[in-house]
């Protein structure tokens, strides 16, 4: 049987968890001082979850490498399906990997969401009008 190991921010520290105390870790982000859990199969092979249920979550997986780093396209998913997700990965259902859409993180990645690019795009615009009116 695989070993299980579910981690939070707050301390929580688990060993093959049950789905209750899988959905009371998840239901105790709040996004601040308990901003992140983490469903551990081995280093490096795990599902992981950061937000709060009022704001959303962030969802990524890991199988290894690097190149099987991925986070889920939407970044503000709601608490039951990060339970969901969650619960299906402690069963070994990998029915979990379907129901959403993933894009691969690379090694440093930064991942901005397109607002602020659009935002500091416009900022420059502005800003090279003003020093072109300047001139």
């Amino acid at each position: 049987m695989t070993t299980l190991r579910l981690e939070t921010e707050h301390g929580t520290t688990l060993t093959n968890p049950s789905s209750g105390q899988i959905a009371q870790a998840l239901s105790s982000l709040d996004g601040k001082s308990n901003a992140f859990a983490i469903l551990a199969r081995a280093d490096q092979v795990y599902v992981q979850t950061s937000g709060s249920g009022s704001s959303g979550f962030v969802l990524e997986y890991r199988d290894g490498d690097e190149a099987s780093h991925f986070q889920a396209s939407n970044k503000s998913l709601p608490l039951d399906v990060i339970q969901d997700v969650f619960e299906k990965y402690a069963q070994g259902d990998s029915a979990w990997k379907e129901s959403l859409v993933w894009e691969p993180l690379s090694a440093g990645e930064i991942r901005v969401p397109a607002k602020w690019l659009v935002a500091a795009v416009m900022a420059a615009l502005a800003a090279i009008a003003w020093v072109a009116a300047a001139a």
